[in-house]
């Protein structure tokens, strides 16, 4: 008689890679909730309750400088994750980087300029709705997508979208200051609205943009994120130096609140490059709809900002809306050609700063 193969022995091996997997998309989530939300609270607690005047660009640039460090660590220890050939010496993969890498200059450029309205933005409004708010950049990169790429959105994703908006409208009526419209309070308030708007309308372009250099190349995300991270670097370098004699600007003036911030920027775009490669967008659908709760409950608690009945409707439908977006994106609207599909994200694969 033929032994009998003990039972369960592949399915038990396969059941333990699921966990594995499983293990790590939470724990990405998790550092991605937390990195969301404790970046948009800190730096509202540091320019607003603590007064402090960091030199934006200068955190900006030492995130990027963070962030280079980690994506050459990543493709010095493994070569697989360049694109470029001849990987064996990283002398000519910085090299075929540097001959590939001027594409790269424009989003540098957007991304400068969408991290410095996010400051301005900070400093005059509540860090629940610029969190919020700043979640409408799915639906400028849709717009964009659609304009752009040829991106065809089925009715559901339309509404979802909408529904999104209406949203974060309703959060935006309810912490607004109270009173006239001349007062200065109004006056700061609208225009840390205003810097919110046009960095979201910045984002979708940018996420397009990123989205064609990223698909019409063989380089890797890691490499991507070396470009992108030198050319900010060289498009930050002279604003610093211009504003080192201005207060706060010295990194050796910096804080230890002011450090973990920068740190936090730097981790976002890595989390980002991490979330997808073990990630779905509906895995960051969760962790970006938690940071949503936890900063509007954290900034209630600390920080006075409002959290009533409308706002908390205005949350949930933001974040039930993210939610019919990604189940319907499982069911796209037909198309005579294959779409690329849409990046919510302004920046990809460690290419951000926290930059949104």
């Amino acid at each position: 008689k033929k032994k009998k193969k003990p039972p369960g022995r592949s399915g038990s091996r396969l059941s333990m890679a699921d966990d594995t997997t499983f293990r790590i998309k939470v724990l990405v989530m998790f550092l991605l909730c937390a990195q969301n939300s404790s970046y948009a609270l800190l730096r509202r607690y540091s320019q607003s309750f603590m007064e402090e005047k960091p030199s934006p660009s200068a955190m900006l640039m030492v995130g990027e400088m963070i962030k280079l460090a980690f994506s050459l660590l990543v493709i010095v220890t493994d070569r697989t994750r360049t694109g470029a050939p001849e990987a064996h010496s990283l002398v000519t993969v910085l090299r075929h980087l540097g001959n590939e890498s001027l594409p790269l200059l424009v989003p540098a450029l957007i991304y400068l300029a969408m991290n410095l309205l996010s400051f301005v933005a900070l400093e005059r409004i509540d860090a629940g709705l610029f969190t919020v708010c700043a979640q409408a950049k799915v639906l400028t990169t849709a717009v964009c997508s659609v304009l752009f790429l040829g991106k065809v959105l089925n009715q559901a994703q339309w509404r979802a979208l909408l529904l999104l908006v209406f949203g974060a409208i309703l959060i935006s009526d309810q912490t607004k200051p109270v009173g006239t419209l001349n007062t200065a309070d109004s006056f700061r308030f609208f225009v840390g609205l205003a810097a919110v708007i046009t960095e979201i309308s910045l984002s979708g372009f940018v996420s397009v943009y990123f989205e064609k250099v990223l698909k019409g190349s063989k380089l890797s995300v890691w490499d991507r994120n070396i470009q992108l991270a030198v050319w900010s670097i060289i498009v930050y370098f002279p604003i610093t130096v211009h504003s080192s004699s201005g207060n706060g600007a010295a990194v050796s003036t910096w804080s230890y609140l002011t450090w973990v911030v920068a740190f936090l920027g730097a981790m976002g775009g890595i989390l980002v490059a991490v979330t997808l490669k073990y990630m779905d967008a509906i895995v960051k659908c969760f962790a970006t709809a938690g940071a949503i709760v936890v900063t509007t409950l954290l900034g209630h608690m600390y920080m006075d900002a409002t959290l009533n009945l409308a706002v908390s409707i205005g949350a949930c439908l933001v974040i039930l809306s993210m939610f019919n977006y990604n189940e319907a994106s499982q069911h796209p609207a037909p198309s005579p050609s294959q779409d690329l599909p849409i990046t919510s994200s302004a920046k990809l694969d460690g290419v951000g700063s926290g930059k949104d």
